[in-house]
């Protein structure tokens, strides 16, 4: 019973977890026009970062206390929010270059 309770509480945060991470990549999209935001977005990618060594401490304390099906549970939520951390970050990077390469082929121009 306790290994259905674990599994069931499981699936509604690794659905929160993508959740955001979708959330979170729709956010970084956007078009980084200037330095400042560029800076902005940085912030975030850090306040995204501290929240999920925050979350991912959280779950390594309930690993210890945990039964071996809870701790598998566990363990598959950790990898979740990793993957959409990592997802989500790789994001935020790939448009940084982007825009920064912008930038740098408008300045060229002038």
């Amino acid at each position: 019973m306790s290994a259905s309770v674990g599994a069931a509480q499981t699936a509604p945060s690794s659905a929160d977890a993508k959740a955001a991470a979708v959330a979170a990549k729709d956010k970084v999209r956007k078009t980084i026009t200037s330095a400042a935001d560029v800076k902005k977005a940085l912030e975030e990618a850090s306040k995204q970062r501290d929240q999920f060594i925050a979350d991912y401490e959280s779950l390594a304390k309930q690993l210890k206390a945990a039964t071996e099906e809870q701790k598998q549970a566990i363990r598959e939520k950790m990898e979740a929010q990793k993957k959409a951390f990592e997802e989500v970050t790789n994001a935020l990077h790939k448009q940084i270059r982007d825009d920064q390469r912008k930038q740098r082929a408008a300045a060229a121009k002038r």
